[in-house]
């Protein structure tokens, strides 16, 4: 057999290295648009949750006269008989659970009389509860 009628058989290293920096070169490129469409969509569905945890407050208040001192309020009929009478019989939100923000931690919550809002309702945002304030997510944002 002569060196003209030899077959390829594979590839040659220089190929797989080319190969091997495009794909990583596509990666570097990519992966970090990949994770900024990510962290997006992680703040729309908290805003989105928040934005809902509001009307729930809100209704509450319209229907007891009061806002709830703590969100498990929302799904747990209080003990205090003059708010459980006028408590909605199926809750104030859907599925039994105040929902949590899109990084797995409970929203916060607390009555401000006095204050610029009647209450606070925030999320730590992507750090979590060592965040900034400037970093938190509150539903009084327009961001």
């Amino acid at each position: 057999m002569t060196a003209l009628h030899r077959s390829r058989a594979g590839f040659t290293m220089i190929e797989l290295l080319v190969a091997i920096a495009i794909l990583a070169i596509l990666a570097a490129v990519v992966g970090p648009l990949v994770l900024n469409q990510i962290d997006k969509a992680r703040v729309t569905g908290t805003r989105s949750n928040l934005k809902s945890v509001k009307s729930a407050i809100d209704m509450y208040k319209i229907d007891v006269g009061k806002y709830p001192t703590k969100l498990r309020d929302l799904v747990e009929k209080p003990r205090e008989e003059s708010v459980a009478k006028k408590w909605q019989k199926s809750g104030y939100i859907e599925g039994g659970e105040v929902p949590k923000d899109s990084w797995g931690e409970e929203f916060q919550y607390k009555v401000t009389p006095g204050g610029k809002n009647s209450y606070e309702l925030y999320s730590y945002g992507p750090k979590g509860p060592g965040a900034p304030t400037d970093e938190w997510l509150s539903v009084w944002d327009t961001k």
